[in-house]
């Protein structure tokens, strides 16, 4: 471990979750060297002791960041303003930082005894300060309190950023706990450092804020951390538990926890032993035992007692055999349309049945028929008879404009946060559609039915070929598998759909079939050898694309209707690689690592705005620490601070984030040195994107591979089984 005093001299590198690469320089040598970690400090005046360890990145040598980088100076502009800037204040119910634009009004006020009029009078010295702003009184109220309650937590705030949490995840956590438990953050590390792992923070830096407050490290709570933090690793991965035996076995959950904390299996046991409100342990077969987290189990058997309730409930009754097959013929007299046999199978199954299920891939006709059931619906004059939702925005929207009726997301129509389990608002109608059911993971869906009240025809919609949910869950696999509910399989191309490509290619992939055809214009292969070729040439066909154009609003268009798709995110001819090299290109006058024009994307669901995760949008102006976007849906939405983190640029984005969208023309990436996350699913996924084109870029083989290569949903769940037999 070395420590260097150091100043910041520009960044080098920016990726996800606020990693970076910066060059810094040495204050007692004068000689600049490069520094990798997350959140580093970017204030040019403010000299900073920073520790870390040497190593290889890239080729150069880089100190890798350890803990904190402790500020040398706390007096100085540059450093008062930092300090300020960071702090997050509640107003008008978003939580958000100060921002650099308002920290330097305190400090042009105050300047060096800017500190010292907050602690002595917060509320006076924010109202002399804002006396220019917009709603000056409340803004500066709620910057007041913002202060008052980092003076509070001074100390321990200092103490988990020297331990190596950043602060906007430290500001983050006292949110949460504040929310979910009514503690204050120093109370509930003294109480126990390990409740930090259920905020998203590492076991390692639990382990270093219990050295730290002399919490022993011998100690259940540290042995039931690491079982968790093996259990988010699985549900991460998909997983709605784990399974293991009494002594632990190969890659099992015990045998992975006493790994990770040095430990023999018999000390992990007795330590989950001893706290039966955080795990559920069931007998499985062959002696196995599945590991559930609490909230897991929860959410797997109440969707199981839920549907089963549903299933088993006396059927309402509505419209005769008779009666909807009049309401189908008069439906295709009005729109000029056959319904395909099936079609209407899945009419009448959707009014005649509890609970369903419509499934099939693209121009196989489930939005016709999703109408059809709309339409056909007795009381289809009143709209708060039929509910549409969907799990995304871009997905809702979609829906709604196929249909002619309003759709919502899941969260906002039953008000349900990021890491909630249960919504604020109960739904009642006669017909609740959900579609890509696929997309729904088991919180989610958990929420969902929960907060159904009285509803007389339960459906849902998907296609069960593409990518599963991103957290844990296989949800429509398994209520398809599970025999319980009456499924109708859309399998056959619709005329409209008979001549695209791309259906056609979609349904050879689907049967494992690689021999795709191409016709070098609505369907093409670009064949590369390298990463670096891969990436080159589809950075290349974009921008030539883009640049070509003469205005604004034609480049936009040109990148509203083009979307490049990448399986991963990281490493050469990687999703974020590649969106740098794109922004920088088209954007050439600005280093920011976010420009006025950059096409982005919502990380986060912000009800307050009318934002959702996965809308897109545009930057429209940039200062200092302030981003201003513009979204498809005509919102505009100003990011403070850390908040800009969840924005992304989206020239690229990967198969599950373009999931439940489309775009006239897909790019997807074929690059080998990818293998590991390609799939017959996400090649699947990723070509059904486009409504008019797709351009592959890379290798055949890779392709071929991809294709002949079914990754099963090997998620663990036992949903079908519950559904299926009950008690499991």
């Amino acid at each position: 471990m070395v420590s260097i005093r150091a100043q910041y001299s520009k960044e080098l590198y920016s990726g996800d979750h606020g990693f970076c690469v910066a060059l810094y320089k040495n204050i007692d040598t004068s000689e600049q060297f490069k520094v990798k970690g997350i959140d580093l400090p970017k204030s040019l005046k403010v000299k900073f002791m920073i520790e870390g360890d040497w190593e290889d990145y890239n080729g150069s040598r880089t100190l890798k960041l350890s803990g904190r980088p402790i500020i040398l100076e706390t007096s100085g502009k540059a450093a008062i303003i930092n300090l300020i800037a960071t702090l997050r204040y509640c107003f008008h119910g978003i939580i958000t930082p100060i921002g650099r634009r308002l920290a330097k009004k305190i400090y042009r006020v105050f300047t060096e005894k800017s500190i010292e009029r907050l602690n002595e009078d917060p509320l006076k010295a924010c109202l002399i300060a804002l006396k220019s702003e917009k709603q000056d009184e409340e803004k500066a109220a709620a910057m007041a309190e913002a202060w008052k309650d980092y003076t509070k937590d001074e100390a321990d705030i200092k103490l988990l950023e020297r331990c190596g949490l950043a602060y906007r995840k430290i500001a983050s956590i006292k949110e949460k706990l504040k929310a979910s438990r009514g503690q204050g953050i120093g109370d509930a590390i003294k109480e126990n450092p390990y409740i930090l792992i259920d905020y998203g923070a590492p076991l390692a830096i639990c382990d270093l804020v219990a050295h730290e407050i002399g919490f022993p490290m011998d100690s259940d709570q540290r042995v039931i951390a690491g079982a968790k933090a093996v259990l988010y690793k699985g549900a991460a991965d998909g997983h709605v538990f784990l399974y293991d035996k009494d002594f632990g076995i190969t890659k099992g959950l015990i045998s992975q926890t006493a790994s990770m904390l040095s430990l023999d299996a018999e000390r992990v046991i007795r330590g989950m032993s001893n706290d039966s409100r955080m795990f559920k342990i069931e007998k499985a077969k062959g002696g196995l035992c599945r590991v559930y987290l609490y909230s897991m189990y929860t959410y797997e058997t109440g969707i199981a007692k839920i549907l089963t309730r549903v299933i088993n409930a006396r059927q309402i009754e509505g419209l005769s055999e008779n009666a909807i097959g009049q309401a189908l013929n008069e439906y295709e007299m009005n729109w000029g349309i056959t319904l395909a046999k099936k079609q209407r199978q899945a009419v009448k199954m959707a009014l005649r049945c509890n609970v369903s299920i419509i499934t099939g891939s693209p121009g196989t006709g489930k939005t016709t028929v999703l109408k059809a059931i709309c339409e056909a619906l007795p009381s289809r004059a009143k709209e708060e008879d039929i509910i549409l939702l969907a799990p995304t925005g871009k997905a809702a929207r979609r829906m709604s404009k196929a249909i002619g009726r309003d759709a919502s997301t899941i969260h906002s129509r039953i008000g349900l946060g990021e890491e909630e389990d249960a919504g604020t608002q109960y739904l009642e109608a006669k017909l609740i559609i959900i579609d890509e059911t696929s997309m729904c993971d088991v919180r989610v869906m958990y929420s969902l039915l929960s907060s159904i009240g009285d509803c007389e025809h339960l459906v849902f919609v998907g296609d069960v070929k593409q990518l599963p949910s991103v957290f844990a869950g296989k949800i429509l696999d398994d209520l398809i598998g599970s025999g319980r509910i009456p499924v109708t399989r859309l399998d056959i191309i619709q005329r409209q759909a008979e001549d695209s490509l791309i259906v056609a290619n979609a349904q050879r992939i689907l049967a494992g079939d690689a021999n795709l055809q191409f016709d070098n214009q609505t369907f093409r292969f670009i064949e590369t050898v390298t990463a670096e070729e891969t990436e080159n040439k589809i950075v290349n066909l974009y921008c030539n694309t883009v640049e070509k154009l003469k205005t604004e609003q034609e480049r936009q268009e040109a990148m509203n209707a083009i979307q490049l798709i990448i399986p991963m995110k990281k490493r050469i001819c990687g999703a974020i690689k590649v969106n740098k090299d794109i922004s920088d290109r088209l954007i050439k006058d600005s280093k920011d690592s976010l420009k006025v024009g950059d096409k982005v994307i919502n990380l986060k669901n912000d009800y307050a705005s009318d934002v959702n995760n996965g809308d897109m949008g545009y930057v429209i102006s940039v200062s200092d620490d302030e981003v201003a976007v513009l979204f498809e849906t005509g919102v505009e939405k100003v990011y403070v601070g850390s908040d800009t983190d969840k924005l992304a640029l989206a020239y690229a984005i990967t198969a599950h984030k373009a999931q439940g969208d489309e775009f006239d023309t897909i790019v997807v990436s074929l690059a080998e040195e990818q293998a590991c996350m390609m799939y017959r699913n996400l090649i699947y996924t990723a070509i059904t994107r486009a409504k008019k084109n797709v351009v592959m870029v890379g290798s055949k083989k890779m392709l071929a591979k991809a294709i002949l290569t079914e990754r099963a949903n090997g998620r663990n769940s036992v949903l079908d089984k519950r559904l299926e037999y009950g008690r499991y």
